[in-house]
């Protein structure tokens, strides 16, 4: 765990010193050399949040989880943010919007595995995880919607692509954008639920202790 840690933690300097290089030779405009330098800081950042909660909240998460939410953070933060492969590749959000439910479905099972042991009841049966876990990640997706939607009204941005060359699109072209992203993450969470099943039926329902948090 800590060589991979290290590891990555140096491949994040790297890209951030190519944002700081980006900024000082003028490879982009100053704000957004800026927004990208500070991203990459605050993404650094969150490579430590798992033991950062351990440590001020006692909260401890498994290396399954902890692996698949540095995946999500690569994918997201430092090569989609910090590396522009958000602006080169079209559907690359739509990427992000299908990876980010797989792990909070796993995240979802963590947090019924918890409550169910912490007041010793009996494991219920797997489509009571199925269902968990799906319905945690759909949440989370609807409220990052809200998120963006609250961003564009009060902060002037776009993340909901309902402008077009500075010209607000009109009818469903409007909705393709969040449509299409609740759609991929449905998606999402729906392969990473088919994938739990076919583990825990192969296995044990026990396969879901895998992604037990533990609260100390």
């Amino acid at each position: 765990m800590r060589k991979i840690l290290k590891g990555y933690t140096f491949i994040a300097f790297i890209i951030v010193a190519f944002n700081v290089y980006e900024c000082i030779f003028q490879k982009v405009s100053m704000k957004s050399g800026i927004i990208f330098i500070i991203e990459g800081l605050l993404g650094i950042i969150l490579i430590y949040a798992p033991f950062l909660f351990k440590k001020w909240f006692k909260i401890s998460f498994p290396n399954e989880l902890i692996f698949m939410y540095w995946f999500f953070i690569l994918i997201s933060v430092f090569l989609g943010t910090c590396l522009h492969l958000i602006s080169y590749f079209k559907y690359y959000d739509k990427l992000l919007h299908f990876s980010s439910p797989i792990v909070l479905t796993f995240l979802g099972y963590g947090i019924l595995t918890y409550f169910l042991e912490k007041s010793r009841s009996q494991y219920p049966s797997i489509w009571f995880f199925m269902i968990f876990g799906f319905a945690f990640a759909q949440t989370c997706g609807v409220l990052w919607e809200f998120w963006e939607f609250l961003c564009d009204q009060f902060l002037g941005l776009n993340l909901q692509r309902y402008l077009l060359h500075g010209q607000p699109l009109i009818g469903r072209k409007a909705l393709l954008d969040t449509m299409g992203d609740l759609f991929v993450n449905t998606c999402g969470s729906l392969i990473a639920s088919v994938y739990a099943y076919l583990r825990a039926k192969k296995t044990s329902i026990q396969y879901f202790k895998n992604f037990k948090i533990y609260i100390h």
